[in-house]
């Protein structure tokens, strides 16, 4: 993929390995984010086209099947949600039911591997900064707990809309829980869109300092700071004008760099990085 960079493990040497058995994954996201915002598995009108919006997960369990460029490296164990049914305000179904059309067409990934792990510490009071602490700590050790009751090696956020700060830190997870962002986050780069609003944040940028500029996507391991972590594969190679809207600048980042750094990222993962953790 012409302009994206691959990080490597020092160890690796640059060979690559293929793994024994296929890496097991673990999605976890935000339907109020994924399916409210950015329309996942559903059609958006754009510029009085209809466009159907493919995700993270969708194109990623299509790349697991046979022919794709993920088969036998990856194996999709299930997908976590983490909404309640208020955020999603009847807007959209927490779960999918008798194989009706969510985020992705359940055909795809059975409904028995999907399930709801609510993040009921975001309702506590921002004063409360110990309640919250534990009621963080409780929810990400149930996302681990679901991770090991699958055989789930790796958890991989795609639009989770709070910060993880305990998974990554446990001994069996160093390394294993990664972050798909829609934006460039090296701080070295001349577009670096890191936080929760990295599609709005580029239009900003270019409105104020005139355009094009680029936007894209990073692939990198999850560490405390919010989307500081390191990186293990990144392209800047989405142009971003003034007049651009935010719906149009998403669909355009998904086709031209979130699904394919991210699929190709992560091959790079279980052939260069992985197998040496």
């Amino acid at each position: 993929m012409e302009g994206a960079l691959f990080f490597y493990n020092k160890k690796a040497f640059v060979v690559e390995l293929i793994p024994a058995k296929p890496i097991g994954i673990l999605f976890i996201t935000s339907l109020r984010d994924i399916a409210l915002k950015e329309y996942n598995g559903q059609f958006l009108n754009i510029d009085g086209e209809d466009h159907y919006i493919k995700g993270v997960i969708e194109n990623t369990l299509e790349e697991v099947k046979t022919r794709g460029i993920l088969e036998g490296l990856i194996e999709v164990k299930g997908v976590i949600v983490d909404d309640m049914e208020t955020d999603l305000k009847g807007k959209f179904p927490l779960l999918p039911t008798n194989n009706s059309s969510w985020i992705f067409p359940t055909a795809l990934l059975s409904e028995d591997r999907i399930w709801n792990i609510p993040s009921s510490f975001r309702k506590l009071k921002i004063s409360d900064t110990e309640g919250r602490r534990k009621a963080k700590h409780d929810f990400e050790r149930r996302v681990l707990a679901k991770a090991q009751e699958i055989g789930a090696d790796v958890i991989i956020s795609d639009s989770y809309m709070a910060r993880i700060d305990y998974l990554h830190s446990f001994r069996s997870m160093l390394g294993k829980v990664l972050n798909i962002h829609p934006g460039p986050t090296l701080l070295d780069s001349q577009f670096c869109f890191r936080g929760s609003d990295p599609i709005r944040d580029a239009i900003l940028f270019a409105k104020k300092n005139g355009g094009p500029i680029y936007t894209g996507a990073t692939l990198h391991f999850v560490s405390p700071e919010i989307d500081g972590g390191n990186c293990i594969a990144y392209i800047c190679n989405t142009p971003v004008c003034e007049e651009d809207n935010e719906l149009k600048l998403m669909h355009q980042n998904y086709l031209q760099a979130k699904l394919p750094i991210f699929v190709l990222g992560l091959q790079h993962y279980a052939l260069n990085i992985f197998p040496y953790l």
